[in-house]
């Protein structure tokens, strides 16, 4: 009913979903600042979470198309197993963002491909086993994907067949490094001080390399890469967001209208676990704030409690403010006015915890490796 009601909502679902399961296994593994690699047949989709807990955004797009709802925040870029390598001008290699897709799919797929795709090139380098594909279920043509490749990018390239699979390869890894730089350099965070869970069908294969590009030191690869996704829309927690829009400046505020509006949103918030049946026990709630410098036509949102809106408290709200102004934007304007957008109460139905299966080595010594730089 919730899906039926607001169905832009489910926009990115699966990569929001494998964030969840991402952060989800990490915490079982002791890791709390993540990067997460969801790498299927048509995209990349990569997050970074810091501290445990996913970054929300509320400006995203599919396409042209604006959407201003809270969501997971992420970047996507058209880099995937299905992705096609093409020549550009008969001369320089590029790879997507156009995919093969699900049918006809890769060309050792066997199901009509025409196009050379990554997925291909990682069958001609030797990552892929043609004979023990989807655990046996498929065995793959490597013979279609040289072929394929030979004539759509070696030949034309005058590259030996290695050589034109490893820069397919190498092209698409630049793409998902620089893709991995925006969530973590970009925004003035040292990826070398976070683990890469990659995942997805693909996301394991070039999880190493991507590391190596950002000189991270560990990579978590969960044992059902393809499922992961799948897995955290399982363990998601119900999430309602109520909003109300109330522009005020936050030194003349009128404090008991504020406190008036926040608890209406709670009320409309308990209500919404109520229809999800959520039991009383596992409701969250979340108070926050929407505030900007005035003039601007962007903000920041801001944890609050209720009691930060009472007249003594402004100053300590204006004062993180301009401190998580200054960490996002490298700046702070402490003589401009601030003003208060929005109010917001999140209601929260908590999920219970999941025992992630854990397998004992027998039979060796092996042990999970880290490799350090």
């Amino acid at each position: 009913a919730s899906a039926a009601g607001v169905p832009v909502a489910l926009a990115h679902s699966g990569p929001m979903g494998g964030i969840i399961g991402g952060t989800t296994l990490a915490k079982a593994c002791g890791l709390s600042d993540i990067i997460t690699l969801d790498m299927g047949g048509t995209s990349a989709d990569i997050s970074l979470v810091s501290g445990g807990t996913p970054v929300l955004t509320g400006k995203s797009h599919i396409g042209p198309y604006p959407l201003l709802i809270p969501m997971l925040d992420l970047v996507t870029i058209g880099a995937g197993g299905g992705s096609i390598a093409w020549l550009e001008r008969g001369e320089k290699l590029r790879v997507g963002p156009r995919s093969a897709g699900s049918v006809p799919g890769p060309a050792c797929y066997g199901q009509g491909g025409e196009a050379a795709t990554v997925t291909d090139c990682n069958l001609i380098a030797g990552r892929l086993n043609p004979g023990y594909f989807l655990a046996g279920a498929r065995r793959l043509d490597t013979g279609r994907a040289r072929t394929v490749l030979r004539e759509r990018i070696a030949d034309p390239l005058g590259l030996t067949l290695e050589a034109a699979a490893l820069g397919v390869i190498a092209i698409s890894e630049a793409q998902m490094a620089d893709a991995m730089r925006l969530v973590s350099v970009d925004r003035g965070i040292d990826p070398r001080d976070f683990t890469l869970v990659a995942f997805g069908g693909a996301g394991p294969l070039h999880a190493i390399a991507l590391a190596e590009a950002l000189s991270m030191r560990r990579v978590l690869i969960p044992p059902a890469p393809g499922n992961l996704s799948a897995t955290g829309l399982i363990l998601a927690d119900v999430r309602h967001v109520l909003v109300r829009t109330i522009v005020s400046d936050l030194a003349g505020a009128e404090r008991d209208r504020l406190v008036a509006v926040l608890g209406e949103l709670q009320l409309d918030a308990e209500a919404a676990l109520a229809v999800e049946r959520v039991a009383p026990d596992r409701r969250v709630l979340l108070y926050s704030a929407d505030l900007r410098y005035q003039g601007q036509n962007y903000e920041l949102n801001l944890p609050i409690t209720p009691d930060l809106l009472a007249e003594d408290r402004t100053a300590a709200l204006a004062e993180r403010f301009h401190e998580q102004h200054r960490i996002a934007y490298g700046y702070h304007l402490a003589s401009r006015p601030i003003q208060i957008v929005n109010l917001r109460v999140t209601a929260l139905g908590v999920m219970p915890p999941i025992v992630w299966p854990r397998q004992s080595h027998s039979g060796g010594t092996a042990e999970p490796s880290e490799r350090r730089h």
